[in-house]
């Protein structure tokens, strides 16, 4: 009864390998630009 609401018919497309790579790449430079904000944060945190 609960699946039937909330089964949506969809075709689900992989990824190429390239847009693997893409996706990988964008998550490393936000991660690096998190860690840096972070780490110019840290330079006014009191002590």
């Amino acid at each position: 009864m609960f699946s039937e609401d909330f089964t949506k018919d969809s075709n689900i497309v992989d990824k190429t390998e390239e847009e693997h790579k893409e996706d990988l790449f964008k998550d490393i430079e936000t991660s690096k630009m998190n860690l840096n904000n972070l780490y110019e944060n840290l330079k006014f945190a009191e002590r």
